[in-house]
């Protein structure tokens, strides 16, 4: 008794029903291919805005592949890194006090220590931590600082667990021995 075209009375229904399918299937796939080629076209676009822009900033030089990064990066030099300024800041080295540091530390003969921390800004040294075996290297390190014309604050020591905290803060060149160099 069952019928061999099951579907026979409803075929017009579910030929209607796939064409309907179809139609928004290649309405779907023509929309996405339109708005590909449009923001296609806007980054080729944005592309050359970005080369002219710096060959305009940059004349002498060719267009690098990462032209907006390395617009970016070149607005963020200028500008600083702590804030918007109109002028170009002006670059602080702190290799002469970094020299001067370095130089007054003892050999490793003479003292062991060890520098967790060091924070610098130019012409001073913010903060330098770390640990001292003991309390007579931790004087050694601060006598070498010294003699080297560095302003050592006055050390407080105390007990860690490998031997003496070796905290200096606010470290500058004496005002006399910058005259010299």
């Amino acid at each position: 008794l069952a019928n061999a075209r099951p579907l026979y009375p409803i075929r017009h229904a579910v030929a209607f029903g796939l064409i309907g399918f179809f139609a928004c299937q290649c309405l779907l796939v023509a929309s996405l291919w339109i708005r590909g080629s449009m923001l296609q076209s806007r980054a080729i676009r944005a592309s050359d805005d970005g080369a002219v822009a710096f060959e305009r900033v940059f004349p002498e030089q060719q267009a690098p592949v990462g032209i907006a990064a390395r617009l970016q990066s070149e607005k963020r030099r200028l500008m600083g890194t702590r804030g918007i300024s109109k002028d170009v800041p002006q670059v602080q080295s702190i290799e002469r006090i970094l020299h001067v540091f370095l130089s007054s530390l003892p050999e490793r003969s003479e003292a062991r220590f060890r520098f967790d921390r060091l924070s610098f800004l130019p012409d001073v040294i913010e903060s330098a931590v770390g640990t001292a075996r003991s309390i007579e290297e931790q004087e050694l390190i601060a006598k070498r600082m010294s003699g080297a014309g560095l302003n050592v604050p006055t050390l407080s020591a105390q007990k860690v667990r490998n031997g003496v905290e070796l905290r200096l803060e606010k470290i500058n060149i004496r005002a006399n021995d910058e005259d010299d160099q």
